[in-house]
């Protein structure tokens, strides 16, 4: 699948979120720093004419307060004992976040337990999370 952008209201879809994702239902995509009241997101098969446009315009502004983000590399996996699963989990800063954040987990499956290599962190930094 590709996620396209557009800025225009679907006139054109000049930015690409995404390309040749897996068609699971799911796909977490970074949104450019273009404001604007008018986006919308085209979904479509790879390399076939298959394709759906969200129905309404939505709005794409500039943050207003700090704030922080989160990401974690490779965040899907499979944890088997004897040997655990390990992601990259990073925070980042928006208009110069500086609060140390305190990560945590939830809906772990019985009998599996979770470590940050540290935590809280403090914006821009990373970490590993152990399951």
């Amino acid at each position: 699948m590709d996620i396209l952008l557009s800025l225009d209201g679907g006139l054109t879809y000049p930015i690409t979120l995404a390309t040749a994702t897996p068609n699971d239902g799911s796909q977490t995509v970074q949104v450019p720093n273009q404001q604007t009241t008018a986006a919308r997101v085209m979904v479509r098969a790879n390399g076939n004419i298959f394709y759906d446009i969200s129905n309404t315009d939505f709005t794409i502004a500039a943050p207003t307060s700090p704030d922080y983000t989160l990401a974690v590399t490779n965040s899907t996996g499979t944890a088997c004992q004897p040997g655990p699963a390990a992601y990259t989990v990073q925070v980042g800063s928006i208009l110069g976040y500086s609060d140390p954040v305190t990560l945590g987990t939830s809906g772990l499956p019985a009998g599996l337990s979770a470590s940050f290599g540290t935590n809280p962190l403090s914006p821009v930094g990373s970490t590993t999370l152990t399951i």
